[in-house]
């Protein structure tokens, strides 16, 4: 059994319907192998509060914070800035497009 935790990372985020599940679970979804190539990570999950959903986060992890995880992560806005350009051209190559930026959610136990 896993404990509450916040997960932030550095990418895009895309929504996951029910279907898409069992591709995730085996690691063959497309997004998550295009992101290996292009040396970046993924992470998926149920986030949110009231009513969770599925979500893929697609980037650089920051942190994985709660009681099994960190509790603290500190980015100067140098290495943020130049994360967030390395993400982005990995993105880019990997032929993903969107809005990068700091996703932080929320991953209820």
């Amino acid at each position: 059994m896993s404990a509450p935790s916040c997960v932030a990372y550095v990418g895009l985020r895309f929504p996951i319907s029910d279907t898409e599940v069992e591709a995730l679970e085996e690691r063959r979804d497309n997004r998550q192998l295009a992101a290996r190539n292009a040396g970046l990570k993924s992470y998926w999950g149920r986030f949110g509060l009231e009513d969770p959903s599925y979500a893929l986060l697609v980037g650089t992890p920051i942190g994985f914070f709660g009681p099994e995880g960190d509790g603290v992560a500190c980015l100067m806005a140098d290495e943020l800035l130049g994360l967030l350009a390395t993400t982005r051209e990995r993105l880019a190559s990997a032929g993903m497009v969107g809005e990068v930026g700091l996703h932080i959610e929320w991953q209820p136990d």
